[in-house]
């Protein structure tokens, strides 16, 4: 666990030099929602139709439900926005900012949801933000091969894991 002192003493200067240093107003993010998505070599391996349709879903959900959505692609990405979802209400983070650093600049203001597969930012995610967040996986309702999936991980820190894309609804019906 991160002791809380070091997260405490992040400072506004230390966030102005992130930004400086990534060309980016990192100072600018402010979401309700954060989607973490994988790479688009990994979508290949687990079924890109099928992970295309099962986000579909997700993100219509969320814009029913949510106003300021981010979504934050792989880092090594270069496949731009494959699944097509930037417009009014979904925001792009770029991937070149570590998804560590988006949420150090969200610490005054968490998210009230942060939903990915895999990612090792969701555990990231909890140790800044501890019970201020909801974290859902999607490993489980994406069927996610077992040598990828962290759900031991997940399971001793709290992030929900839904079965099925109806859990998932009743999950982000709950988080207020």
């Amino acid at each position: 666990m991160i002791p809380n002192s070091i997260l405490k003493n992040i400072n506004d200067s230390f966030i102005d030099d992130l930004s400086n240093n990534y060309s980016f107003d990192i100072r600018s993010l402010n979401f309700d929602c954060v989607l973490v998505l994988p790479h688009s070599s990994f979508v290949e391996k687990i079924g890109s139709k099928y992970f295309k349709n099962i986000y579909s879903l997700i993100l219509e959900s969320l814009l029913n439900r949510f106003e300021n959505i981010g979504v934050k692609y792989h880092p090594r990405e270069n496949s731009g926005d494959f699944l097509e979802i930037d417009n009014d209400v979904v925001k792009l983070i770029p991937n070149s900012i570590p998804l560590e650093l988006v949420w150090i600049s969200l610490m005054k203001n968490p998210p009230l949801i942060v939903i990915g597969d895999i990612s090792t930012g969701l555990l990231t995610c909890n140790l800044v933000f501890k019970n201020k967040t909801s974290i859902i996986s999607t490993a489980n309702i994406l069927d996610v091969p077992v040598e990828y999936n962290l759900v031991q991980f997940f399971d001793n820190i709290g992030v929900e894991m839904p079965m099925n894309i109806t859990e998932f609804y009743k999950t982000i019906n709950k988080i207020s």
